[in-house]
């Protein structure tokens, strides 16, 4: 009775010492997107929002460009150097997907932000 208790305690303790192991997909992400966060440029939306507040006014062009850049969802990519890293660390089919989905979600919401704050600025 002992030894087969003994062996459930070891098996067990393995069992969670291999599931630890394992990575999380959207914590990955959600870091990843972070890092590459730091290194994106809204290029063209202050400009934009410039050249729109001379031509109409600061209200129309410049409000105009404001509210596309809030209103535009970014088309995020993930970059090649994450996918291949992601292919490597994730087996299962739907692990990667999973991190796609969540890079991108991780991403949209600050691009966005910054877009928006360059437009204010362009206006």
């Amino acid at each position: 009775m002992k030894r087969f208790v003994m062996i459930v305690v070891v098996l067990a303790l393995t069992g969670a010492m291999l599931s630890a192991e394992q990575r999380d997909p959207i914590a990955d992400a959600q870091a990843h997107a972070m890092i590459d966060m730091g290194e994106y440029r809204a290029t063209g939306w202050g400009a934009m929002a410039f050249g729109a507040s001379v031509l109409f006014s600061p209200l129309l062009g410049g409000g105009g460009v404001i509210v596309a850049a809030n209103m535009v969802t970014p088309a995020v990519p993930l970059p090649p150097s994450r996918m291949a890293e992601a292919l490597r660390a994730y087996d299962s089919g739907s692990d990667l997907m999973l991190y796609q989905s969540q890079y991108a979600e991780s991403m949209a919401r600050p691009v966005q932000r910054y877009r928006s704050r360059r437009a204010w600025i362009g206006t």
